[in-house]
């Protein structure tokens, strides 16, 4: 009896084509790891100025975000935290959306986040990731 290879019996693919609905079957895997950290916050003078608090990951959940000692803006973009309005002193216009000191933004989503403010804060981050 004679051993075959792969090259013995080629591989052909077949186009098919459906009609209809279609189900996927998406399984949710349950976060089973997280992240804690704090970062400063404050004005861009003081060198800490606005940053990138949370990045692209296509394993993250949730997070909560929270303001320590002054009020933050949050922002969707790095050009938005940049704003002159993220940076007046009490935060009269902010151009984001405002979170104030102690109060828990919990987020659900994948994409980034910037925050920004006109004074020094300590940020609290607490994110929930899926595993791999």
């Amino acid at each position: 009896m004679s051993e075959h290879t792969d090259e013995d019996f080629p591989v052909e693919s077949i186009p098919v084509h459906l009609t209809g609905p279609v189900a996927i079957i998406a399984e949710e895997k349950e976060p089973e790891d997280f992240s804690v950290q704090t970062i400063i916050i404050g004005p861009l003078s003081t060198g800490e100025g606005p940053r990138q608090i949370l990045g692209q990951d296509i394993l993250r959940k949730d997070a909560l975000i929270i303001s320590n000692d002054a009020p933050i803006v949050l922002c969707h973009t790095g050009a938005q935290a940049l704003s002159p309005r993220n940076q007046a002193s009490g935060l009269p216009n902010p151009d984001g959306f405002y979170a104030g000191i102690g109060v828990g933004v919990e987020l659900t989503g994948t994409g980034p986040l910037w925050a920004a403010a006109p004074v020094n804060s300590r940020v609290s981050v607490a994110v929930n990731r899926r595993q791999p």
